[in-house]
């Protein structure tokens, strides 16, 4: 996955990128002063977003600011509107029809973003309602510098240390921002915090090991981060918890605000609703077909069951993910199917404490855009063995043998690590950092379909692969559901465990990323369909011609912009009928 878009005037791209890979400018037409001026536009937004949001330029990988965290202030905030209304204002004055085709996509998905921004910085104000924006920050950043090798250790270390002595300021920050946030985020907050406790200290000292000068300065500075947690977690459970009695509904008229923004998207709430609800009951009768292969005698739901039981043990669980991974990885060389850089390179590692709480499974960390190392980082959460021995079955029944073979294919091959591989060699500036949950993750759902269509999967993987599509089809009803007000959070748990089969506490965990990410989760199926419908036209406007690898390599090679962008690109070009 990417990290969300939490410090809202900044993209919210990937983790991921590379500097040797163009100069993020589209080919001007012959005299195109309009076109320049885009060029130039597109410049001075992002060095200004990084310059105020020096987190993101690291997680792009560009590091000039890494020894900050950034203005949390509410002044801070407010600069960081001011900003996104100017660039907005200037972007409007620049006639789209006058860039090439590729520009105008780049104008259309930036003009979008900064008007989300301008929305949430000025109006929804997220920055006043989630402890999490504060908390979780400081700690992603650390880990990300300490796991990628982008710069010679001592070097990391020393801008490690340098950001760690700014966290008191930003919980400070925090204690004086936030006002009557959900109570369920503030509950979230409290999980990550303790787990950054945790973090800080007693997985940053170890870094020092390998560079003793630096060895007191951080034992130091990873020990006042600490304790700043502590009295953080303090304010967060005596002070705020009492008083967090806000609503993490976006409200309909918001949600569709970002359906049009964000995604370019034609279609209501409405209409995405019984668009998931639709393949939520076509999924559900392949389901029923599926399981009656695994055993005709009993009910789907005790089939998946059974299904469920066949998983690793604890301590078998990280090297049963490296091997579907690889196999996965094998299986698209054989078949053909997406061309693989030959740079590429993935690692699995457990999932960070602070993250394990939103996290219930794995997540991906692609690489970043502005840095030569394409190493992703794939994470897996791992059995939390402290819980009681029925608990711990219950977590291992969601890393079931076939939930360990689709979340590889998901999130690592041909999923995320190697679609934003591909966005990663944009030539385009917006292309490569402002990536979109509708394709990047509707990209990762379709990539566990084409496997399913590719005879990848047996028939017990077939079946969690179709129960994680129940998932994904829920995920739009309950999106809807809980920003429009028509599903409570309780009928949301009580769906996913009902209806899907999750267990209780993975159910729990998912509802809560949720109630944070109005959108988002539809995302995946949405995303899905639109890229198949392109995948059909494309197929019949190709006849005799149509190649599936071609297809990919067309698709992947546009960036992780909204699909309906890509299919005007692809018209453009003659690829689909208009």
């Amino acid at each position: 996955m990417a990290l969300n878009a939490i410090l809202l005037c900044v993209a919210s791209a990937q983790d991921a990128g590379r500097s040797d890979r163009g100069t993020g400018k589209d080919k001007s037409p012959p005299g195109s002063s309009e076109q320049s001026r885009f060029e130039q536009l597109v410049a001075q937004w992002m060095e200004d977003s990084l310059r105020l949001d020096p987190v993101q330029a690291t997680i792009l990988g560009i590091h000039k600011y890494d020894d900050q965290l950034g203005d949390f202030s509410a002044e801070g905030f407010r600069t960081r509107s001011e900003l996104a209304k100017r660039h907005l204002s200037a972007l409007e004055s620049i006639p789209v029809a006058s860039l090439s085709p590729s520009a105008q996509a780049d104008y259309r998905v930036l003009q979008g973003h900064l008007k989300v921004a301008v929305k949430d910085l000025d109006q929804i104000q997220s920055w006043k309602r989630m402890p999490s924006l504060y908390s979780d920050i400081p700690t992603r950043i650390v880990f990300l510098m300490a796991s990628r090798e982008y710069a010679p250790l001592e070097d990391r270390l020393k801008n490690i240390i340098a950001r760690m002595r700014q966290i008191p300021e930003v919980l400070e920050a925090a204690r004086r921002n936030l006002n009557d946030p959900p109570r369920i985020w503030t509950e979230i907050a409290i999980d990550s915090t303790g787990g950054s406790i945790e973090f800080f200290d007693r997985t940053v000292p170890v870094l020092a090991g390998a560079i003793p000068p630096l060895q007191q300065s951080l034992a130091l500075e990873s020990r006042r981060a600490a304790d700043a947690f502590r009295e953080h977690l303090k304010f967060l459970k005596e002070d705020l918890l009492p008083r967090s009695g806000g609503d993490f509904k976006a409200g309909k008229e918001n949600f569709e605000y970002y359906l049009k923004n964000n995604y370019l998207l034609e279609e209501s709430s409405d209409q995405l609703l019984a668009l998931g609800r639709m393949v939520f009951d076509r999924t559900r009768k392949q389901v029923i077909d599926v399981a009656k292969l695994v055993d005709s005698g009993k009910d789907w739901k005790e089939v998946l069951d059974g299904v469920k039981r066949h998983h690793p043990s604890a301590s078998t669980l990280m090297d049963e993910y490296r091997r579907e991974v690889a196999r996965a990885r094998a299986f698209l060389l054989k078949k053909d199917l997406v061309a693989i850089p030959a740079d590429e390179k993935l690692q699995i590692i457990e999932t960070p404490v602070f993250q394990r709480g939103t996290v219930p499974y794995a997540q991906y960390y692609s690489p970043a855009p502005y840095e030569k190392d394409q190493t992703g980082y794939f994470t897996v959460t791992p059995v939390d063995t402290g819980r009681p021995p029925q608990e711990q079955e219950a977590q291992l029944s969601g890393h079931s043998h076939g939930d360990i073979v689709n979340t590889a294919v998901h999130e690592a091959y041909p999923g995320h690590h190697l679609q934003f591989l591909y966005s990663n060699r944009s030539e385009s500036t917006i292309k490569k950092i402002l990536a979109s949950s509708i394709f990047s993750e509707g990209w990762g759902l379709y990539s566990e379909e084409l496997l399913s269509e590719s005879g990848y999967y047996s028939p017990e993987e077939r079946l969690i692969q179709l129960q994680w599509t129940l998932v994904r089809a829920a995920r739009v009803l309950i999106d809807v559901g809980l920003h429009t007000g028509s599903m409570s959070f309780d009928d949301a748990v009580a769906f996913l465990t009902d209806e899907v089969r999750l267990d209780k506490a993975g159910a729990t965990a998912e509802v809560r990323r949720y109630t944070m990410n109005p959108t988002q989760p539809l995302s995946y199926l949405v995303g899905r369909e639109l890229i198949f419908r392109i995948r059909d036209d494309y197929a019949r406007k190709q006849g005799k011609k149509y190649k599936l690898k071609n297809f990919h390599a067309e698709l992947l090679g546009s960036g992780a912009i909204p699909p309906p962008l890509i299919r005007e690109l692809m018209q453009r070009k003659g690829l689909l009928e208009r």
